[in-house]
């Protein structure tokens, strides 16, 4: 009898967990399940021509799947993380990630002052995945839908709806490497206070610094394109960090030319931010197709691997900045 008791136990606990996740409400953090997007990501192979590289804001604020509409013979990939620092690991990876037969190999490096500060390497969040067991890895790789079928709850949602939570936030995580980050309400804000805290006792520190442009010089010589950029945030966000990091944009733009990169310029007030820090979805889709824009019209004509042409006034000295503008509109970026 006690057997049966307990035989029945386990299977109405089936059935119910089973119905659980069926009648679920669809919750905000929709798209892939997190755990596999990060180990699939982290198991890429070298089959790109173009690499993303940085924190979250890279991370929200290009879409591979939109800049392929205007870059539609690339392959392009958002190797962005979340709190992720510039660590030697890291951009090693990134490298490995190009195809060696691509003809005009490309590497974007989103510069946020904020992942080339101690703190953030010593949290680094790439490393955490870095670090994953073949085992956990494998885990999420095969078994990542049925642990996000079985995931907990998200009380968020009704929490906000009940009125006893004021904020919801969502990630929805997608195929090709990026992350759409949402707030609701809005609040271009919201992070100030947060960066204000981020860099006491933690600012911007040379010798990582030194890590990004021994990078970027290595690759330059190697004919990668290296690209660099500030992601947009709201001009109060930006002043902070500026006030409080430690990071000198024009000195760091200067040294970033001489490695062999091209800086490419945004204009904060042109795309909103959700949260202060990321920007919002439509944003990053406008964002995404200028900024896809931009590097095609100076992508060079590759005549044969290795060896470029560059497709504009430019080439004879291939660290030069000069405007550009869309034909269709006037672009917020710029060389």
């Amino acid at each position: 009898m006690a057997t049966h008791r307990i035989a029945w136990t386990v299977v109405l606990a089936i059935v119910f967990t089973i119905l659980g996740g069926l009648i679920r409400p669809v919750d905000e953090r929709s798209g892939m399940p997190e755990e596999l997007f990060w180990s699939r990501k982290m198991r890429w192979s070298a089959d790109y021509d173009i690499v993303l590289a940085g924190d979250s804001r890279i991370l929200a604020s290009l879409r591979p799947t939109k800049m392929k509409e205007v870059l539609a013979n690339h392959r392009i990939a958002n190797f962005g993380f979340l709190g992720c620092g510039l660590s030697e690991a890291y951009l090693r990876h990134t490298r490995s990630l190009l195809d060696p037969n691509s003809l005009q190999p490309v590497i974007v490096l989103d510069i946020n002052p904020s992942a080339m500060t101690p703190l953030t390497h010593k949290r680094n969040t790439y490393t955490v995945y870095a670090e994953k067991g073949v085992v956990e890895t494998n885990q999420h790789l095969y078994l990542g839908g049925m642990f996000h079928f079985l995931r907990p709850y998200q009380w968020n949602r009704t929490l906000r709806d009940l009125g006893l939570e004021k904020t919801l936030t969502y990630a929805r995580f997608c195929p090709d490497g990026s992350v759409v980050l949402g707030r609701d309400p809005e609040n271009p804000r919201a992070s100030e206070q947060t960066y204000r805290k981020r860099f006491v006792n933690n600012q911007v520190d040379p010798k990582l610094v030194k890590i990004v442009l021994n990078a970027v010089s290595a690759w330059s010589q190697e004919g990668i394109l290296v690209y660099g950029f500030r992601p947009p945030v709201p001009e109060t966000t930006l002043a902070i960090e500026n006030q409080y990091s430690g990071f000198d944009e024009a000195a760091f733009v200067e040294k970033f030319a001489r490695a062999g990169g091209r800086w490419i310029r945004t204009e904060a007030q042109s795309y909103r931010s959700h949260d202060g820090s990321h920007l919002r979805a439509d944003a990053a889709l406008r964002f995404s197709e200028d900024f896809a824009r931009i590097m095609k019209a100076r992508l060079p004509m590759a005549a044969a691997k290795g060896t470029y042409e560059m497709a504009s006034s430019s080439a004879s000295n291939p660290t030069a900045v000069s405007g550009l503008q869309r034909s269709e509109t006037d672009s917020p970026l710029s060389w």
